[in-house]
């Protein structure tokens, strides 16, 4: 599942200034970044999980969607970090390989797990909470430099445009009764040269429209000027205050 395919323009954060949006994550993300808790962590993790659904609205289960592909590869990486293939004291042995928990790697795979889907769920939470626009115009803020942000931009639209194409021909291959016994690896060939092609396609005629249109580096992006309250920053305010609290409780009483 695709963050595009959720994503909903009118949530309850879209009539703010980005830099109030901004509260909501940039604190908890330093606290994440400099924490060694396991604990504080996953709290972080639900907090944000929860804080997904109830403001952009989409349900758990599209929210669990998401968290596939980022779970798989950070399971992945933390098996490689945790596991060893000579352990004098194997759990599993197979074929002259000893499986073990590798010494002292254990404790270090579990914070990184736990560290890793705290920042994926503070990631999810700001890009379904921004457009594209909004997060450039961000960087732009920041001062990262404008051949990062052309580069962000059009590896995005790139991508969606690529991610679409393949989606609208798999199932074109699905109408025509593809994939069904000894079709099924031609039919896969036969869409993986499809979806090349039409990348170096898309490649040139991208290239092609922005030279007619005289593009440089610098992204320009109309957007309504947004106005706020004073009371519109009370709760990224008090949701950094707790989860700042919680680090503190646990840092020094190890709760």
């Amino acid at each position: 599942m695709l963050i595009s395919q959720i994503y909903r323009h009118q949530h309850k954060l879209s009539q703010l200034p980005i830099w109030i949006r901004a509260i909501y994550v940039l604190p908890c993300f330093v606290l994440v970044l400099c924490n060694k808790s396991e604990l504080f962590n996953a709290l972080v993790s639900v907090v944000y999980l929860a804080l997904s659904i109830v403001v952009t609205g989409v349900s758990l289960r599209q929210m669990l969607l998401l968290f596939r592909a980022p779970l798989f590869f950070i399971v992945t990486g933390c098996l490689t970090i945790a596991l060893t293939f000579n352990d004098p004291h194997p759990f599993f042995t197979y074929k002259g390989f000893s499986f073990g928990w590798a010494q002292g790697n254990l404790s270090v795979a579990v914070q990184a797990f736990s560290r890793s889907m705290a920042l994926v769920s503070m990631v999810y939470f700001g890009l379904l909470t921004h457009t594209i626009s909004e997060i450039a115009e961000a960087l732009k803020y920041i001062r990262v430099p404008k051949i990062l942000i052309e580069l962000f931009i059009l590896t995005f639209k790139f991508i969606e445009n690529l991610m679409r194409s393949a989606q609208q021909m798999y199932t074109a291959q699905k109408c025509r009764l593809a994939y069904n016994g000894r079709k099924r690896l031609k039919s896969l060939s036969i869409l993986v040269f499809a979806i090349l092609r039409n990348a170096i396609a898309q490649t040139s005629q991208l290239q092609v429209a922005m030279e007619s249109r005289l593009l440089d580096d610098k992204f320009d992006f109309i957007h309504p000027k947004y106005k706020y309250h004073p009371f519109d920053v009370i709760w990224p305010t008090m949701i950094t205050y707790i989860l700042f609290g919680s680090f503190l409780i646990i840092r020094y009483y190890g709760w």
